[in-house]
């Protein structure tokens, strides 16, 4: 899918965002009305495609963290301070739980835990 966008629309690059923008509105228009698929029986998606019935929240509840951890925001870097130094551990909000010895538990929505090695950053 990505490589046909790519070259559908951004090879060359147009030259304004007007013209680029027109470009991937006839991809979309193309790709989901026109073109077949294989895994939908050589049907283009708007033909089998239904609106869900379930409706989304505005905005999702903030993430609670059980009581004794500590939440940290990450940083734009993938890290957190944490024990006097910093520690990477991706790109999201986490919760950190000390235990025995030089390891501690991350915690955060997405997954139960990961043990994470306590290495200080050197300056």
């Amino acid at each position: 899918f990505h490589e046909t966008l790519k070259v559908e629309t951004a090879m060359p690059l147009r030259s304004s965002i007007r013209a680029q923008q027109q470009a991937f509105d006839r991809f979309q228009e193309t790709y989901n009305h026109e073109r077949p698929h294989e895994a939908l029986g050589k049907k283009p998606p708007g033909e089998v495609y239904e609106l869900s019935t379930r409706s989304l929240p505005s905005s999702l509840p903030e993430h609670q963290y059980a009581d004794g951890l500590e939440q940290r925001s990450v940083r734009t870097d993938g890290s957190i301070k944490w024990d006097g130094g910093l520690v990477f551990v991706g790109e999201h909000s986490v919760a950190m739980e000390p235990i025995e010895g030089s390891e501690s538990s991350q915690r955060h929505a997405a997954e139960s835990h990961q043990v994470v090695c306590q290495k200080r950053a050197t300056a």
